[in-house]
């Protein structure tokens, strides 16, 4: 490996640099630019070029203070430090700092370059935004082995913009790196320091990180004004660099240069500091410095070098500008230095990197491990005199501030032995509570000790006292005692007097005085003396008076007892009467004659568990003078009295307590007994009372519940309203709830609680009892009563099926929306809704399918509707809609369309694929009508008028509407007549093949002579049947008298060619068509050979497998199938080639408009190539020109049916057209 450097001017200057050293482009080319440029602009421009020129090569970047070429100190140049590696790889990062902390930076830059083979960092970060110390912090936390070196960016002491960059980035707060990846890189490391601290030693007071507050409780920068005046301190930092802050760090020094000045007097410098640390100022030995350099040169001579890398602070270049290159020119001739100088070095110790300030570090590395021992050259150092007299300055002021250091600690130690003695003194009066003082007779000025002050509660900082200050606290009643004390001084002798003085604050306290009056030459001089507060004392001799008296006079019984004779030593006045004795009788008696339930050995039993527990609580039987007995409470006390060891003995008679005690035993037996649970707490919530029941009913014992709460007992809801019952409990007295539990087993059960009070003998609330019975049984039977009345009503207005409102609750919410609209001047609309052809699919397919279909048309009218609009099933396939507070009938025409809409989309259901539709009638209020039936019955008749129309439309009621009922329903009567009566009858259409004009069929169609309407055609009553039901009897009818009339007919030696009979799917799905097929045939003599049926594409399709099933036997019978309306269904080719079909029939719209329309043409021309393909017979109906008729044959139609031949006519007249 090898290291170049050349300066940058220019992008000409450096290819030739290149080419006349051999320099090639290659991944493994590390480049270090150190420029003087503190514009990005000009620093990109400059990258730019140099990236240019080496593609692949690692660059990064830095400003300076100064750079580093060949050993040379260089100013306001671009340094490009080019090193070629063999057998070292390079990998580059950069990292972004805007919006994340130093230690982040640090972080990601370690994260991208984790190579574990990598020996050396080499990494810059910018020297105004980044802490260098915590950015080292951050690297070492994810790779704790690899070297750093370094710096931080300058900009030669402005401090305004410092940056770093890469081929790709520069930025002002940031950080670059490149990895030396190579494991058998050789990397020597060392630095120089030499700043020595100067002056005195000061604390850290208030930090933040790296922002120093205050030094010594001053501000930072006022610190720096005291000591290295205003001049140094107003041109912060760029002067004063010389003199950084010296703190001990990990048994090393490390200095720390200011970076930046703030209002607030703080300063921030190039590392962290924490509270409390200990800095002094440093400053540079230059004679020092370089001798380090000479020790370094002489170690790193002896290890494999082959460039090397010099990092300084810029300080020791501001500090001594005219011998920096003495420190650093030498190690060029070890090997090629090149670096810059920085406003903080990287440097890595032992154990992790550090930030370093005022040093120089080098680095010098070796991709081999062979040393080549140099002679360093070195011109010797001269001191000028003006570097001598600093130095010897220096050296003064830290010998003179040595001295002054010691000298202040000897006083210091003096005073604390002084301050010492006197905190004895004052912790003595402290302890003692008392207070000392002294008063100068012939000044009459006192000198009080701090507890003397206490006592008086007086302020020693404000008072200055006297003795007089004493003598007028002395209350008036005790001034003569004060006196007279004063005056009985004269012997010399200590004197003893007890007085009450008024403190500060008023109260009146009592003082014992110790004084004695000191004598000099014969003459008084001065009292001193002690004072004692014994105000306490003298209230508790008072108190203990007044104690003895309360005891005497006690209702309780009491007696003291020598534990050693159980001599009764005393007995107050309640126990003298009780037990009927005197005094002197009772005194002459032990214990044990008036305790006489008691054995010696139980009352030394006693004697034993009084001295070491200390009391003993226990109930026994006292015996009276007289020798009647009652029951004790006793509680005696361990004692002394009189110096002897005694039980003091509190007696309380419990005769009425024993009687309550056993009607409470014989209650608790009752409750205990009882099945229900009885449950007291306390008003903690604690559980004092579990009977039997409880356990019974909830599973616990009362062993795991006392003492806990009920909470166990209650989910997470209910434990809130068990709480609330609690409050109203204590709020009312009493509370009834009722509430789940959770058994033991973890059932949940309902309860009835009944919540009271529980009181004590004084009627103070001390809990509540709970009284609760189980429930659950009677809650589940009203459950069941409740889900089985909610079932039946809604039975009652749902309909099972699609679970809508029925025809009872619709007719309730159309009575209720009628009253809100009266009420609100709103307006709304009835819509009934009838599905098109539904008989014909629930005959054909089964009630299943019909039942699906109702469900799924359900589910689309319900998404139509809006919420609060009302969808009712009236019954079969009637629906009806209320919807509400509509402006306008175009908002129900918008709603009826998209009715319309949802519901005509397919339906698949198995292999079925249907297509249904609606017609809808609409009414509205009140336009149409207000009363209810009205309004329903209104819309009904625009429904039927919408399938007049033709079906999968809406209609909106209008009167003449129901004028159209009214004749429809009176049709419906006389239709029934016209079938009894015979008033149905059948005309024949004749069929004709156009190449010989010869008759080959005819098609039985239906009229109704009305005797007064005259001849009803079937479009005004076909419709009518089919929804009456009466279509069977109609069909039936048709059947049997075609085929008589063609039976007839055959047998009188006409031959009219083969009878076409109209098949509905409904009739052909019938169980009993076959059975009344095969029946008319026998009756009418019919020949099966005579006989087409034909049957619509669409009814066909709407179960083709069905239908094929049916049809097959029909032709098995001989019976011939044709197609009806072919082209206007949705047929599939796939079951038209599966059905037993002869002849395909062309619907007469495509018929109509030939040959002219296009359209019709061409649907013609598929249905006829469509025919012969499949070899059926093929027929047009609804032909009525000669060009038609031309058409048709040209195209290989030859069966016609229209009125070009013949209309329908009657059977007298087919007769007679089939003669002519």
């Amino acid at each position: 490996m090898k290291t170049l450097n050349t300066f940058y001017t220019n992008k000409s200057t450096l290819r030739k640099f290149l080419k006349s050293h051999q320099v090639e482009d290659n991944p493994r080319l590390l480049v270090q630019i150190f420029t003087s440029f503190t514009q990005k602009e000009a620093i990109e421009k400059m990258v730019e070029k140099i990236t240019s020129l080496l593609p692949q090569a690692s660059i990064i970047g830095t400003t300076t203070d100064g750079a580093i070429c060949e050993g040379k100190v260089t100013m306001e140049t671009h340094v490009i430090a080019l090193t070629q590696f063999e057998h070292t790889d390079l990998e580059m990062a950069f990292v972004e700092g805007e919006g994340i902390s130093s230690y982040n930076i640090g972080q990601k830059m370690a994260s991208e370059l984790r190579d574990l083979r990598g020996k050396l960092l080499i990494t810059f970060s910018d020297g105004l935004f980044t802490n260098g110390e915590d950015y080292l912090n951050g690297i070492h936390s994810i790779n704790d082995r690899v070297v750093v070196a370094g710096g931080m960016a300058a900009d030669s002491a402005r401090f305004k913009n410092t940056f770093v960059f890469d081929k790709e980035h520069v930025t002002s707060n940031g950080a670059v790196g490149v990895l030396l990846v190579n494991e058998n890189l050789s990397v020597y490391r060392d630095y120089s320091f030499n700043w020595l601290p100067i002056g005195k030693e000061m604390t850290i007071t208030k930090v933040e990180n790296n922002r120093i507050y205050t030094i010594d409780d001053m501000t930072a920068y006022k610190v720096y004004e005291k000591y290295l005046g205003e001049e140094v301190a107003k041109q912060l930092p760029a002067v004063g660099v010389e003199f950084p802050l010296i703190i001990q760090k990990e048994g090393e020094m490390l200095a720390r240069a200011i970076l930046s000045t703030h209002d607030d007097g703080s300063l921030s410098f190039a590392g962290d500091f924490k509270e409390g640390d200990i800095v002094t100022f440093g400053y540079g030995d230059v004679e020092m410095i370089l001798n380090q350099s000479i020790k370094t040169e002489q170690k790193i001579v002896n290890h494999p070098v082959e460039s090397i890398f010099i990092y300084s602070c810029m300080a020791r270049r501001r500090f001594m500008p005219d011998l920096i290159e003495n420190e650093i020119a030498p190690f060029q001739n070890i090997a090629n230095v090149t670096g810059f100088f920085t406003y903080g070095e990287f440097y890595s110790f032992s154990d992790k990197p550090e930030l370093l300030n005022q040093t120089m570090t080098i680095v010098g590395i070796s991709e081999s491990a062979e040393i080549h021992l140099k002679p360093v050259l070195r011109k010797p150092a001269k001191l000028n005199e003006y570097q001598k007299s600093i130095k010897a300055l220096a050296h003064l002021l830290n010998v003179i501030t040595l001295e002054a250091t010691e000298d202040l600690k000897e006083l210091e130690e003096k005073t604390r032995i002084i301050a010492a003695q006197q905190d004895t003194l004052d912790r003595i009066q402290d302890i003692g509570h008392f207070g000392s003082w002294e008063v100068d007779l012939k000044t009459n000025k006192s000198v009080w000790s701090k507890q003397s002050y206490r006592i008086y509660k007086l302020d020693p900082e404000t008072t200055q006292p006297t003795l007089d200050t004493f003598l007028d606290r002395v209350i008036d009643e005790d001034k003569e005692i004060a006196y007279k004390g004063m005056g009985e001084l004269q012997n010399g002798h200590i004197k003893s007097i007890t007085l009450r003085v008024r403190r500060s604050d008023g109260e009146i306290i009592t003082l014992l005085i110790n004084a004695k009056m000191v004598f000099e030459n014969g003459e008084p001089s001065k009292i001193v003396g002690t004072t004692l507060d014994i105000t306490e004392q003298v209230r508790l001799k008072q108190q203990n008076r007044e104690l003895a008296d309360m005891i005497d006079k006690s209702s309780s019984e009491i007696l003291i007892v020598e534990l050693k004779t159980y001599r009764i030593l005393y007995a107050n006045y309640a126990a003298l009467q009780k037990l009927g004795y005197t005094q002197d009788e009772l005194y002459s008696l032990t214990i044990l004659d008036i305790n006489r339930a008691v054995s010696l050995e139980e009352f030394r039993g006693f004697k034993k568990r009084v001295q070491q527990i200390g009391s003993v609580l226990n109930r026994t039987v006292y015996t009276k003078k007289d020798g009647t007995k009652y029951p004790v409470q006793t509680y005696a006390e361990f004692g002394k009295y009189h110096n002897k060891e005694v039980a003091i003995i509190f007696n309380i008679d419990i005769t009425h307590l024993i009687e309550i005690e056993k009607k409470q035993i014989q209650q608790a037996r009752i409750l205990e007994q009882i099945h229900d649970a009885v449950i007291s707490t306390d008003l903690k919530g604690k559980i004092i009372h579990w009977n039997h029941g409880a356990t019974e009913m909830l599973g616990y014992t009362s062993h795991e519940m006392i003492g806990k709460t009920m909470d166990v007992l209650y989910t997470t809801d209910d434990l809130k309203k068990a709480q609330w019952i609690k409050r109203q409990t204590l709020l009312s007295g009493s509370f009834q709830d009722q509430i789940q539990n959770i058994t033991k087993s973890g059932n949940l059960i309902y309860t009835d609680v009944s919540a009271s009070l529980l009181k004590d003998d004084n009627y103070k609330i001390i809990g509540i009892t709970y009284y609760a019975q189980d429930i659950t049984q009677k809650k589940e039977i009203e459950q069941r009563l409740l889900e089985q009345t909610e079932r039946l009503n809604f039975q009652a207005h749902h309909d099972p099926l699609t679970r809508l409102p029925n025809r009872m609750l619709f007719n309730d919410r159309l009575h209720q929306s009628i009253a809100y609209a009266h009420r609100h001047h709103e307006k709304f609309a009835v819509f009934f809704i009838d599905l098109d052809n539904f008989k014909q699919i629930n005959d054909t397919l089964g009630h299943h399918y019909g039942d699906e279909i109702l469900k799924i048309v359900a589910q689309r009218l319900f998404e139509c509707i809006r919420e609060g609009d009302t969808l009712a099933r009236l019954g079969g396939d009637e629906f009806t809609i209320i919807a509400q507070d509509l402006n306008s009938p175009e908002s129900a025409a918008n709603i009826a369309q998209k009715i319309i809409d949802a519901v005509k989309k397919k339906i698949v259901i198995d292999e079925h694929t249907l297509h249904v539709t609606v017609s809808i009638g609409i009414s509205l209020y009140p336009k149409d009508s207000t009363h209810e039936n009205n309004l329903l019955k209104y819309a009904d008749s625009a429904m039927y008028q919408a399938k007049s129309n033709g079906r999968n439309n809406y209609q909106f009621y209008s009167t003449e509407m129901t004028n159209l009922a009214l004749e429809k329903a009176a049709m419906e009567l006389e239709l029934h007549r016209a079938i009894e009566e015979k008033q149905l009858l059948v005309y024949y259409q004749p069929q004709i093949d156009a190449r010989s004009e010869s008759v080959v069929g005819v098609e039985a169609l239906v009229r109704w002579k009305h005797p007064s309407r005259g001849m009803v055609m079937p479009n005004s009553f076909i419709r009518l049947a089919e929804d009456t039901g009466l279509i069977k009897e109609v069909d039936n009818y048709v059947m049997r008298q075609a085929m008589t009339d063609m039976a007839e007919w055959y047998a009188n030696g006409m031959n009219p060619g083969k009878l076409s009979l109209n098949l509905s799917l409904n009739q052909l799905m019938k169980k009993n068509f076959f059975s009344i097929l095969e029946e008319t045939l026998a009756e009418t003599g019919f020949d099966v050979e005579w006989l087409v049926f034909e049957i619509t594409e669409s009814q066909m399709m709407l179960n083709p497998n069905k239908s094929i099933e049916k049809l097959n036997r029909l032709n098995r019978m001989g019976i011939e199938i044709s197609i009806d309306d072919f082209g206007t269904g949705y047929s599939s080719l796939a079951y038209l080639k599966r059905l037993p079909v002869d002849k395909l029939k062309i619907d007469k719209s495509f018929i109509y408009d030939l040959p002219d329309n296009e359209e019709d043409r061409a649907i013609t021309d598929a249905v006829i190539a469509l025919a012969t393909s499949l070899k059926l017979e093929i027929i047009a109906e609804g032909v009525e020109h000669e060009a038609q008729v031309e058409y048709l044959l040209s195209k290989g139609c030859h069966i016609i049916q229209g009125f070009h031949y013949s209309k329908a006519i009657t059977a007298d007249a087919l007769v007679e057209f089939i003669g002519r």
